[in-house]
């Protein structure tokens, strides 16, 4: 990865593309090599870095996978490889090396939420502001009914985590994007609000609303991050 050239834009967007396929192989990548991708980032100056990638599962670690066998077949000749594919299976671990790498910066992953499928599958990160049932009833935000998260080991290590789902208009084209979405109580930042809140270093998050007049509802005009108003539609979204 070459530095990117000089800019007076703070976002840069590194695409996994026919290019970058051909060069490294197909995708999946390593996790290793994901995590030396985070290091050098880092040293390029990157202050948060996000993946709008899910890893939702472990990384294959076929001397894992080796001893296993081995063990179930009463290795034999080959007990004596047992204790290095121990330790092998530890420094071979993808993993483990992806989590070392986020403890050098800020880094976000992406998760997503499913509006109409009852799943919980993966570890899911810190809500961004809880709100009572009362309150979450009158609005107008998306409920989701699931999620896919990241694998624990992951997630853990990184230092935050936002959505990478949009839902496009009645036409299928998207105008706008969602900033937050609700998960039973908990509202939860997308992955643009999640790195932003990591640069500009602010944990203070609240949610403005104002009443329906006529009614008992309340509708979203934004979010507070700090001291700055991020103003939404109803629905909490942006164009």
């Amino acid at each position: 990865l070459e530095p990117p050239p000089s800019s007076e834009h703070s976002i840069v967007i590194i695409d996994v593309d026919q290019k970058s396929l051909g060069q490294i192989g197909q995708w999946p990548w390593s996790r290793r090599l994901l995590g030396q991708l985070v290091e050098q980032l880092t040293n390029y100056g990157a202050l948060v870095v996000g993946w709008d990638f899910l890893f939702p599962e472990h990384e294959r670690n076929d001397t894992g996978q080796l001893r296993q066998a081995l063990e179930a077949g009463s290795a034999g000749e080959f007990a004596d490889l047992l204790p290095r594919l121990t330790d092998l299976q530890t420094v071979l671990d993808g993993d483990r090396a992806f989590s070392e790498s986020m403890a050098i910066t800020d880094v976000v992953l992406g998760f997503s939420f499913k509006p109409n499928e009852v799943l919980e599958y993966g570890t899911l990160p810190e809500p961004i502001i809880g709100i009572d049932e009362e309150l979450a009833n009158s609005l107008a935000i998306a409920n989701m009914q699931g999620y896919e998260g990241n694998v624990d080991v992951l997630q853990t290590a990184a230092r935050g985590g936002g959505f990478i789902d949009n839902l496009p208009d009645i036409d299928g084209i998207i105008r706008r994007s969602p900033l937050i979405f609700r998960y039973k109580n908990n509202l939860y930042p997308s992955l643009a609000l999640d790195m932003a809140r990591l640069y500009y270093f602010e944990e203070n998050f609240s949610l403005v609303t104002e009443p329906v007049p006529g009614t008992a509802r309340r509708e979203i005009t934004g979010i507070k991050m700090g001291q700055v108003f991020i103003p939404t539609n109803r629905f909490g979204q942006v164009i």
